[in-house]
């Protein structure tokens, strides 16, 4: 029996995380503690059963970006 593997997405909601994020990278940023920012609420990782959820969720934090500062990839 096969197990799908999962598909990842980073985000970063608050200003704070998405401008970390901008500067430093996705990678700093999950490996580095930050005493201002709460993980799973300014920033995280969601898994998914598709490529496609994935990307839908990609695109619609994207395009959420002007009116708060979220950034989303897909790993």
């Amino acid at each position: 029996m096969e197990v799908k593997k999962k598909i990842k997405v980073m985000y970063a909601f608050s200003q704070a995380a998405a401008l970390y994020v901008d500067i430093h990278g996705w990678d700093a940023l999950f490996s580095n503690k930050h005493e201002s920012m709460q993980v799973d609420y300014d920033y995280g990782i969601k898994e998914f059963d598709t490529k496609k959820e994935a990307e839908a969720y990609v695109s619609g934090v994207n395009d959420a970006n002007g009116w708060t500062d979220p950034v989303a990839e897909i790993v």
